[in-house]
């Protein structure tokens, strides 16, 4: 084989590693594949200690199993009935293409204590901030039964500049934003979903003076060494 036949290998080799692999689809990660619910609750929801990962901006969530609600386009899961006993459901997420399907089982508790919001409700986040852009915030949720295996949804009230993870409860922008400042009614619940936690975010929008003050000493000083090379030449 000549180096010019090996080069030609070396590459395709790589080119196979670097390119996707054919028929992969989402991913439900998580050891155990486990879920907890609360006990004699119906519309109770399946609080996952799982994440699906997938390149694709919108996937499909179903589930096959009977007594089971699944919201097709968030994840939530559902019961249809109250629950007292442990078991098993099946997920099926789809990106469209590909489809995978996932037994998780789940383990029932007790959930006592209704979630209370805290902490500070006010954040910032630039005008020029790109979509996707994640708004630190410092809110905290608490309740005594997430030693049990109890956990938070989050969402927001309708509006078209922000979103907030159903599970993780980060907040993001979704659009271009105006002048704001913006009030974002918050609701939390817990696996009960009844009696939520509500409060208001309010997001100022900043808009940056710096780059306005850099600009003209900078722009002055390329011009001037610009100058100054013309006329030396």
């Amino acid at each position: 084989m000549t180096p010019l036949q090996l080069t030609a290998v070396v590459l395709l080799i790589t080119g196979m590693l670097l390119s996707p692999v054919s028929g992969a689809g989402p991913v439900i990660d998580c050891i155990g594949h486990s879920a907890f619910v609360a006990a004699n609750t119906v519309n109770a929801a399946m609080i996952p200690k799982f994440t699906v990962k997938a390149n694709a901006n919108t996937l499909a969530y179903s589930s096959a199993t009977a007594a089971f609600t699944v919201g097709s386009t968030s994840g939530l899961v559902t019961t249809d009935s109250t629950l007292t006993t442990g078991g098993s459901y099946v997920l099926s997420v789809g990106d469209g293409t590909h489809t995978t399907t996932e037994t998780i089982t789940y383990t029932i508790f007790t959930d006592g204590d209704d979630p209370a919001i805290g902490g500070t409700m006010t954040a910032s986040v630039s005008k020029s901030a790109a979509v996707g852009t994640i708004v630190a915030t410092s809110f905290t949720v608490t309740d005594t039964d997430t030693v049990n295996g109890d956990g938070f949804t989050y969402e927001l009230a309708a509006n078209t500049e922000f979103e907030i993870g159903l599970w993780d409860g980060v907040l993001k922008t979704k659009a271009s934003l105006g002048a704001g400042p913006y009030s974002l009614a918050l609701t939390v619940k817990d696996s009960k979903r009844t009696n939520p936690a509500t409060a208001t975010i309010e997001v100022s929008v900043t808009t940056s003076g710096a780059t306005k003050t850099l600009t003209t000493p900078l722009s002055l000083a390329l011009c001037f060494i610009a100058l100054k090379c013309i006329f030396q030449l």
